[in-house]
Order: structure tokens, then sequence, then C-alpha cells
């Protein structure tokens, strides 16, 4: 099943709407398994704009959580984002552009870091 981004808009005054907050473009992130690789996530695009609300819903399993994970880079082994975009608050003073494939941010959360894992 492949997901389906869903947007209710909600306006926000004095916010132009126009610009997306965030943009995800692209968006693929593997799983290695000894039955061969799993892709969780293969494809995933979408804008969430300034004053809207973003709602990802469907059945178990279907890559809700590993999307939300891989737009934060926080994506445990033996799981890989290799492929996409995103752009984060343009116009909106500090813009932040990324290329996944390769990239680990400084000062990521992980388990060598002995911070805490959600799930």
């Amino acid at each position: 099943m492949r997901l389906i981004p869903t947007a209710i808009r909600m306006e926000a005054p004095g916010i132009n709407n126009e610009l997306p907050l965030l943009s995800v473009r692209d968006l693929a992130t593997h799983f290695a398994s000894d039955e061969g690789i799993v892709r969780a996530v293969d494809g995933v695009s979408f804008d969430v704009q300034a004053g809207r609300t973003l709602g990802i819903v469907g059945e178990s399993g279907c890559g809700k959580s590993v999307t939300s994970r891989s737009i934060l880079r926080i994506v445990h082994p033996p799981g890989r984002i290799v492929g996409g975009a995103s752009c984060s608050g343009p116009g909106r003073g500090r813009a932040a552009k990324s290329t996944w494939p390769g990239s680990t941010p400084r000062g990521a959360r992980s388990e060598r870091s002995g911070a805490a894992r959600s799930g």
C-alpha cells in the first residue's frame, strides 16, 4: 500500500501560506533482511504548508513511522535512507536543505550516545 498524505487547510493569520514549511521529495528508506531488501518507504513526496496540518494514515506496517523517522534522520539499522531530499523553512529564517543518501547529521541521536529509544 502506498502512503497518500492528506492535508487539512487551517489558515494562520499573517503567514505566507504559499511557501511550504517542509518539502519532501522522492523519500526512500529500505531495510536489509535475510529474505532481501524491504522497501518500507519508496518515492514519498509531499509539502507541509504554513497553517496546515498534515495527517499520514494507513494500515499497520505501511511506512508511516518509517517516513517520520526518515525525515528526522533517526532510522535505526538495518534501515537505511537510500534516496530523497527535503527542504524546511524556506523564507522563514534558517532554511535547511538535505539530500539523504549517506548523510548522517552531526549530533544525531543514536543508541551509542545513550539516547533513549522510542518506539
